[in-house]
């Protein structure tokens, strides 16, 4: 039962998840990570090439994940806002990424992964859907996962 849980405070997000991962009834690891850092390229044609980091929370298919861990995401123009980037650059990226693989499937007639990722980016958290549509977070908390329910606190 995973749950990836984040809130955020002014300018700093926290984020948090689960270590274990099962398979059916079977626990296959207790100590596994569901989070990982992802650094990517700023270019700019007059100022020299800047590095900056964007932070991943995972739920879903574990072997989606060990995917996920060596996937480089591509180049961001300088001039774009990360929004930008991600609709534009880093989930066609993905996309290509993931069918190279096989990992996406149709879910009634809609192309999706078996996941929920939640992306955080500076102040700013960014929840990745089954069908990689991107939606911005507003809100303070947020928890995704098949315990997210008792994450919210409902029953």
């Amino acid at each position: 039962m995973t749950v990836i849980i984040a809130a955020k405070k002014e300018d700093e997000i926290i984020v948090g998840a689960d270590k274990r991962v099962t398979s059916g009834d079977m626990i296959l690891d207790e100590n596994a990570s569901k989070i990982i850092i992802k650094e990517f390229t700023i270019e700019n044609i007059i100022e020299p090439i800047k590095r900056d980091e964007f932070l991943i929370a995972f739920s879903g298919v574990y072997s989606l994940f060990e995917l996920l861990k060596i996937y480089k995401p591509p180049t961001m123009n300088y001039n774009d806002t990360f929004y930008k980037y991600l609709h534009q650059d880093l989930i066609p990226s993905l996309n290509a990424y993931l069918r190279k693989y096989n990992f996406i499937q149709d879910c009634n007639g809609v192309d999706g992964v078996d996941w929920e990722l939640l992306l955080v980016y500076q102040d700013k958290m960014y929840s990745i859907e089954y069908n990689l549509g991107i939606i911005e977070i507003t809100s303070d908390y947020f928890a995704s996962g098949t315990a997210r329910d008792i994450a919210y606190g409902n029953d």
